[in-house]
């Protein structure tokens, strides 16, 4: 038997910068999913990791900044990967595997993982079921899934979380133009529709709850604010003992 899905369905996305090929490892949206993962493998005794539809893997570069070194990055899209090595390197990390292929059918061998993860996959497919179940069979007996969801939300919401943590995102979004290849397929299924299928399948202690990261975003951003304004005070009191 299998143990341990936590498909976390959260109401906020906050979107990784990518500027020059390099990801912004520190960016909030992407700290904030990746301690709430370590938390949960932290007393665990886990050695292999999964990042399934990994993209520029910024999740995984987290694993390995904390010392997890048996680390497997599998997607479709070669050109993130390509990202992926130039931020690992930049940032003086060991470059995980790299597998090129179907989230759906990988052709990994079976029970490879201790821990399968990604960040706000499953609500782009229609039926999400095929990913769960190639996810099931990857998976180690006592093993974790840990699966943020991030369903589609109305317009409205989207702007104001960008102006608030993510303005340069907002801009890109405005400027570019808004043709059929850039619109991306989100869905909204309930988180019952989530867990219906988990059990189905046959995992077991399954969570798929709602998951509002946007109290610890707002206490970064406070810390961030607070400190840059005892930066801009420090700079004015030297100044004032300069002209004295």
């Amino acid at each position: 038997m299998k143990y341990g899905v936590n498909n976390l369905k959260r109401n906020y996305s906050i979107q990784c910068i990518q500027r020059h090929h390099l990801i912004q490892f520190f960016s909030f949206g992407s700290k904030v999913y990746s301690e709430d993962l370590l938390n949960l493998i932290k007393n665990k005794n886990y050695s292999s990791f999964c990042e399934l539809g990994a993209g520029r893997g910024t999740t995984t570069m987290y694993l390995a900044k904390y010392g997890y070194s048996d680390l497997t990055m599998v997607d479709l899209a070669e050109q993130g990967f390509e990202v992926a090595k130039y931020s690992f390197e930049k940032f003086k990390l060991s470059i995980p595997k790299m597998i090129i292929a179907d989230v759906e059918k990988t052709n990994i061998k079976e029970e490879s993982f201790d821990c399968i993860y990604n960040i706000g996959l499953l609500e782009h497919f229609d039926d999400p079921r095929p990913t769960l179940e190639e996810s099931y069979r990857l998976l180690n007996k006592v093993g974790l899934i840990y699966m943020p969801i991030v369903p589609v939300q109305p317009q409205y919401k989207s702007f104001f979380q960008r102006l608030m943590f993510n303005p340069l995102s907002l801009i890109k979004n405005i400027i570019r133009s808004k043709s059929k290849e850039n619109n991306i397929n989100r869905t909204d299924y309930p988180r019952s529709f989530y867990a219906k299928i988990c059990k189905e399948i046959g995992y077991k202690n399954i969570k798929c709850i709602p998951y509002n990261h946007i109290g610890k975003l707002i206490m970064m951003v406070q810390l961030r604010t607070n400190l840059l304004f005892l930066f801009i005070n420090g700079i004015i009191i030297l100044l004032k003992k300069e002209r004295l």
